[in-house]
């Protein structure tokens, strides 16, 4: 007998209170995981498989940077501040230049939209702060000569803005209730193929949602081949009975390399299931309707999808998405939501 197994032979009569008692104790909690429980060792070496893929991706050519997307969000908030200090992120200013001629030499021609925003922000940034200070001086000169290259004059567009206001919201608060009402977890659909202009469409929306840092730190693996939407859709527990006519799905997974922290590593679920929300609220103003599909957390699932999907080591299943033209005749359950009472409290 293993000694993982003797030892939860042994604790097993005492589970729930052990279980209670090392609740309050951390460093007794890492002993009690490290020896009677593996089940965070996947998140473990994901965690440092990412951070370790985030050293090499920052220091090899890229086209997308995260710690460039990180720091030109960290710069428009300084610009957005009240007062406006006339120095400011000069502890972080050498770092983000330096990736960002990185990132334009690696780019050649291909220009992307990322490439241009950080261009606007970088240059609105020097426009507004002390360019004679010591800590900025010399990386205004390094930033003129990246961008001579590269950029033209031009009026930065994609700078801090003010949102116009004056009109009331396009989507009234009862039209989107009722969008909330009709969007359900739809499990029967048509046998029609569901035309890819109309995914990214909804992808559109769903690059809109908040991410820490404007990382977004996933990616959408699309499979809208039928045979392999329903091979995958088999392997999370919950899908039984229906994974077998389903027409796509989607695969959201997060990707650990965005950070070099391990604080940081819960970031990839918060901000790919705020993407998801939006991606399903606009699949069904489309005309679509979507099923999101649990992930568990267990290692016969984590082993099967990792290996048909090829995952790499610092990737992360979030959630499966069916969707597909919803069938007429197919039901849904009712699923009564919770009440306010239950839900929230004021400062308390």
């Amino acid at each position: 007998m293993s000694l993982k197994l003797r030892i939860k032979k042994t604790l097993a009569p005492a589970k729930w209170g052990l279980i209670a008692f090392l609740g309050r104790h951390p460093r007794l909690a890492a002993l009690y995981f490290a020896l009677a429980d593996d089940s965070l060792s996947r998140e473990a070496a994901g965690v440092l498989a990412g951070r370790a893929r985030y050293r090499d991706d920052t220091h090899s050519p890229q086209l997308s940077y995260y710690l460039l997307r990180r720091n030109i969000h960290r710069l428009e908030k300084g610009l957005i501040m009240r007062p406006r200090r006339p120095v400011f992120a000069a502890d972080y200013l050498p770092e983000t230049v330096d990736v960002y001629g990185r990132s334009i030499r690696h780019a050649g021609e291909v220009v992307t939209s990322e490439h241009e925003w950080a261009h606007n922000v970088l240059t609105e940034y020097f426009s507004a702060v002390d360019r004679d200070h010591p800590a900025i001086a010399p990386e205004w000169k390094k930033f003129q000569r990246i961008d001579a290259a590269a950029f033209g004059v031009d009026a930065p567009t994609r700078i801090p803005y003010t949102r116009a206001l004056a009109d009331a919201a396009p989507v009234a608060f009862d039209d989107f209730m009722t969008l909330s009402m009709r969007r359900r977890s739809v499990r029967w659909y048509l046998d029609k193929p569901v035309p890819r202009e109309l995914v990214d469409k909804a992808l559109d929306a769903a690059t809109q949602a908040p991410s820490a840092c404007n990382r977004q730190p996933f990616v959408y693996r699309i499979f809208d081949d039928p045979a392999q939407a329903r091979k995958l859709a088999a392997i999370p527990m919950g899908t039984k009975g229906f994974s077998d006519q389903l027409q796509a799905v989607v695969v959201l997974v997060g990707r650990l390399r965005a950070y070099p922290e391990a604080r940081d590593r819960h970031a990839i679920y918060i901000d790919a299931s705020l993407s998801a929300m939006s991606f399903m609220y606009a699949l069904e103003t489309l005309g679509l309707s979507s099923c999101p599909i649990n992930w568990p957390d267990c290692q016969p699932q984590e082993h099967l999808i990792a290996e048909a999907m090829n995952l790499e080591p610092d990737e992360r299943v979030i959630m499966l998405i069916a969707y597909g033209w919803p069938d007429p005749e197919g039901m849904v359950p009712y699923s009564a939501k919770r009440e306010h009472s239950q839900l929230r409290s004021y400062n308390v």
